[in-house]
């Protein structure tokens, strides 16, 4: 079998190297001419897909392709992975035929991709700050995967966990789990807190919140870009803030690339045999 591997971060080395050892050709973009000048089974994007909704994610010394170009190599029938596609790409390829397959919409993905992304924000946190997290009061702003695994990491390391979110059953379950928690209305306690993280992708900590937070305060916002958090705001009055986006790819990109590639390998033994209009998922 041959595969485009388009784009992306480290976690598409050890993706690519696993696919290799299993027979699968793996062919970059800057192997040919033009993408059309090969034909392949299936095609590999980044996760995100893209960061400008223009061309596909790539770092710097990867060739620059366009969605466009991408749409155009898609065939009737061909499985496309990768991660978060915009809705008008996604849309535009199913209507050529092809099978799109987003990690980030499979269950067992999104919470591995949970845990690697919970660890690297402790360790931005760590990095940034002058302050351990043990025994620190740590607020954390909504309660997806993402923040219920970070939330139990930090409890791990001896931090004061509070959990704010909006949903009544989003801090039952936080409570459940050994936290406080609180919700979005209750600024009172602001200054006590040295980290937050937020994983809300909307705004949420306004100039209001920020004229509250203690000086020491450090904020790390994994939230999808542009954050929840007002960053200009922070840099004036001094608070340390930081967006952290792809984080799997900076922090554990053997282990999440080698998942992918696994993840990649189940998906077309389990297609295998199956018709376009047949497929499991």
């Amino acid at each position: 079998m041959k595969a485009y591997l388009i784009g992306g971060d480290s976690r598409e080395k050890y993706l690519a190297y696993q696919l290799e050892r299993n027979g699968i050709e793996i062919i970059h973009p800057e192997q040919v001419d033009r993408l059309k000048d090969k034909k392949v089974d299936f095609i590999v994007l980044p996760t995100p897909v893209t960061m400008d909704r223009f061309t596909v994610k790539a770092t710097e010394g990867q060739r620059k392709v366009t969605l466009k170009e991408v749409l155009e190599i898609a065939e009737k029938g061909q499985l496309v992975f990768g991660g978060m596609f915009p809705a008008e790409f996604r849309t535009e390829l199913v209507e050529k035929g092809a099978i799109v397959a987003d990690f980030m919409q499979m269950e067992d993905i999104a919470i591995q991709n949970a845990v690697a992304t919970a660890e690297g924000a402790i360790a931005e946190a760590v990095y940034m700050s002058n302050e351990v997290l043990h025994g620190q009061e740590v607020l954390v702003l909504g309660y997806g995967r993402c923040a219920e695994v970070l939330a139990d990491k930090l409890k791990g390391m001896a931090a004061k966990v509070t959990v704010m979110a909006r949903r009544e059953e989003a801090r039952a379950r936080a409570w459940t789990f050994g936290n406080d928690s609180s919700t979005f209305d209750d600024l009172s306690q602001l200054e006590k807190y040295h980290f937050i993280f937020n994983t809300v992708p909307s705004m949420c900590i306004t100039r209001e919140w920020i004229d509250r937070l203690n000086r020491y305060c450090c904020i790390i916002d994994i939230a999808s870009k542009p954050g929840g958090t007002d960053f200009d705001y922070c840099s004036k009055k001094g608070i340390r803030a930081k967006l952290c986006g792809s984080l799997p790819g900076r922090y554990a990109p053997k282990t999440s690339g080698e998942l992918l590639a696994q993840k990649i390998e189940t998906i077309l033994k389990e297609t295998k045999g199956y018709g376009y209009e047949e497929m499991p998922f």
